[in-house]
């Protein structure tokens, strides 16, 4: 009867290690994404950058050309 009262138990809603782990996995997954995003962010940034040079070495050239 005991046994039949456990595997009864165990049936029901989810425990603690369970809730655990998955909010483990959640926070690795999160952080996973979030480090990339800054990745790609700080990349766009330095792409921004150098285009903005290129932009103004350019302009520069073409005047200079001109002249």
């Amino acid at each position: 009867m005991l046994h039949t009262w456990r595997a009864k138990r165990n049936k029901k809603g989810i425990t603690l290690i369970e809730l655990m782990l998955a909010l483990l996995i959640t926070t690795v997954v999160i952080g996973a994404v979030y480090g990339s995003f800054r990745a790609g962010l700080s990349t766009w940034k330095k792409s921004d950058v150098k285009t903005t040079v290129y932009q103004n070495v350019r302009i520069t050239l073409d005047q200079m050309a001109r002249e």
